[in-house]
């Protein structure tokens, strides 16, 4: 009763609308909660009355457990990926040039996604589909580093940035940058990497070898030799991570 009429502000940065807001109205997705559990392996060691209610839910037959909304708690979310991705948008519109946001879902393993994304920025290139140049492509997300064995120093973006350096070689007026927005990739004290056109060219004569370095997932000690890290220190904040791509 004390907190009656108390009201609650939560000013919220997180990289999911709402996940962290534990004082938002919400609705529990029976599904949702299913794929979480069997992904970490937890849905077994739930107790039976606990599995069947989500059972239940499965075939639609429990009524979802929607709450009511709560007048005196206002919730704003002053950071997220979609708002990272939406600025970094604005700003490439202020100095000229077409922004195109492809997505604030990436994710996958770094490396392949970075393939991929470098497919788009060679079909803009050499063809100007989807988009026209010159243009900025714009990616928010969190991708991922499948480790094997040994493996050297780096982080998802940094191996993003890497591998993404061979597809875009030899494109000029092409760069990609790929960073972790808290300023921290991996167990290194850099954000991520900022490759070129160039970049590939500069790491042959530096006598690295693109894929062994990628193989051995040592990406920092590559773009170091490149001076194609980008350090910013931390940032305070933590809204996954964004790659943005320039084709001139």
């Amino acid at each position: 009763m004390k907190l009656k009429w108390a009201i609650i502000l939560s000013l919220v940065v997180i990289p999911v609308v709402l996940s962290g807001c534990i004082n938002s109205a919400h609705s529990v997705e029976e599904i949702a909660s299913y794929r979480i559990l069997k992904l970490y392996g937890l849905w077994e060691k739930l107790p039976e009355s606990v599995r069947h209610y989500i059972e239940l839910g499965l075939e639609g037959k429990a009524e979802e457990t929607l709450k009511e909304d709560l007048p005196n708690v206002h919730n704003f979310l002053i950071a997220s990926n979609v708002l990272v991705c939406e600025a970094a948008q604005r700003k490439a519109k202020e100095l000229g040039l077409e922004a195109h946001i492809l997505t604030t879902t990436l994710e996958g393993e770094a490396r392949e996604v970075a393939l991929a994304f470098g497919s788009v920025i060679e079909e803009i290139y050499h063809r100007n589909r989807p988009f026209k140049r010159p243009c900025v492509l714009i990616a928010g997300g969190e991708t991922t580093v499948t480790i094997e064995g040994k493996a050297g120093l780096g982080g998802p973006n940094q191996e993003f940035a890497l591998s993404i350096a061979r597809k875009i070689s030899g494109l000029r007026g092409v760069a990609v940058l790929a960073m972790d927005t808290d300023g921290t990739d991996g167990p290194t004290d850099a954000a991520g990497g900022l490759v070129d056109s160039h970049t590939a060219e500069v790491l042959r004569n530096e006598g690295i070898d693109l894929e062994e370095y990628l193989r051995s997932h040592n990406a920092y000690e590559a773009l170091k030799k490149a001076k194609a890290l980008v350090v910013t220190g931390p940032t305070r904040t933590n809204v996954n991570s964004i790659v943005i791509g320039v084709i001139l």
